[in-house]
């Protein structure tokens, strides 16, 4: 390779953000299925408001990651369109990967408490910030 050529650009963001968001998306189904399959007492239940704030604070991390991934992502200009960009790339793995953490918040909840609701609200809570995260078409990473 010579060394003015640009590397090869890597899959589209697209079918990256795809592949994670199927991912995200079967993590949170698996934990769903663990919670109904375990038949156990909970260890802490007086920590309920403990764990549901902790629930709710989860979601901050992704949503503060994903207003940046936005802003990066409108400031590209239509004739970079064949560069490679490493930083959208760890941005949207990065971004994908705090999206999981209402779930397993919610999890923890669950395994402390007994209650189902809230681990099946962080998974729900865990595919809307992933949708959040899909980007433009054609965007290569």
């Amino acid at each position: 390779m010579e060394p003015n050529t640009p590397p090869p650009a890597g899959p589209p963001l697209e079918t990256l953000w795809l592949t994670l968001f199927s991912s995200s998306l079967v993590f949170g189904i698996a934990l769903i299925v663990i919670a109904l399959l375990l038949d156990r007492e909970p260890f802490a239940p007086a920590w309920r408001d403990a764990t549901l704030f902790l629930t709710g604070l989860s979601v901050l991390p992704s949503i503060l990651m994903r207003r940046h991934w936005r802003g990066r992502l409108t400031a590209r200009r239509p004739d970079t369109e064949g560069q490679s960009f490493p930083p959208l790339h760890m941005q949207l793995v990065l971004g994908l990967a705090l999206a999981d953490l209402p779930a397993l918040a919610g999890f923890f909840h669950y395994l402390a408490t007994g209650e189902l609701f809230v681990p099946v609200a962080g998974c729900v809570a865990t595919v809307v910030i992933g949708y959040l995260y899909r980007p433009t078409t054609g965007l290569r990473a």
